[in-house]
């Protein structure tokens, strides 16, 4: 199985808690917990959620809890890892420790997911997802069925370049014989092999543009802003990240100022995060 985070070093534990920030001219001050919710400027680990996660010593992740403003339990899952049977089984549970869903998921020998299975509640299976690779392990096709009668429903096609970086990205949703597109992404990199643009057409020849987002990154390869365009190719909302770093090169706190249009951006989330270590 592969790493469960792209951090630096053997983590034992990760938290990460955000604020919004007070207004105050001179200096950074932390106000009310708070979290950037916009879908379009997510670039801090593109979570929209305050959390703790631990990782066992061969870094993967045995834990994971959802924290709320006032550090209540949201939801918590804990992952079990079958190195024998090459098979992870994640079991989530609710703020009242009522079982909320169930995955297994199912691993070649190569560590790639190749079969997940999801359960509800009463521990019914909902959705298998098979997926498909190339001889570069990376993803090339999944597809999705309701359960119980394993009815496709829905189907994604990747493609990537010879560095093994995802340049096309289609989304169908499947109904019996008919097939409508919902996602048609292209992907741009840089020579570091950094996400550097995303365009997102409605249509299969590329032709109508929806959205456009470009991405500028630090020397470590963290983003450093994100730009948000809309079909006219007019910004229409942009966010700043300034961070801080702790001996691993790790970030331990990240600013983030957000902007309307090409206006100045305004510092408005201070995100801390806490990092533990074997």
């Amino acid at each position: 199985m592969k790493k469960g985070h792209t951090l630096n070093g053997s983590v034992k534990s990760i938290k990460e808690l955000s604020y919004l920030r007070k207004y105050d001219p001179e200096q950074l001050i932390k106000g009310n917990r708070a979290r950037l919710t916009d879908a379009d400027l997510l670039s801090v680990n593109d979570k929209s959620y305050d959390y703790y996660s631990v990782y066992d010593t061969n870094d993967q992740l045995t834990e994971h809890h959802v924290i709320s403003s006032n550090d209540q339990i949201l939801e918590r899952s804990s992952h079990t890892h079958n190195k024998e049977e090459n098979k992870n089984e994640i079991i989530t549970y609710d703020a009242h420790s009522k079982l909320k869903n169930k995955i297994l998921l199912f691993y070649d020998l190569s560590g790639n997911t190749i079969k997940t299975h999801y359960y509800d509640a009463k521990e019914a299976m909902t959705m298998e997802e098979i997926s498909e690779y190339d001889t570069k392990g990376n993803g090339i096709k999944s597809s999705s069925f309701l359960m119980p009668d394993k009815e496709l429903f829905s189907q994604s096609i990747n493609e990537y370049d010879t560095n093994s970086n995802k340049v096309a990205m289609k989304i169908y949703s499947i109904n019996g014989s008919s097939t409508t597109l919902l996602v048609n992404n292209i992907y741009i990199y840089d020579d570091n092999n950094l996400l550097i643009e995303e365009l997102e057409f409605t249509d299969e020849n590329e032709f109508n543009l929806v959205k456009r987002k470009t991405y500028t990154y630090n020397e470590k390869g963290d983003k450093i802003e994100v730009c948000f365009f809309n079909s006219e190719l007019d910004v229409i909302k942009r966010s700043k990240n300034e961070y801080i770093y702790d001996e691993k090169n790790n970030w331990t706190q990240c600013v983030i100022y957000l902007a309307e249009g090409k206006e100045e951006a305004y510092p408005s989330y201070i995100i801390e995060r806490e990092i533990e270590y074997y």
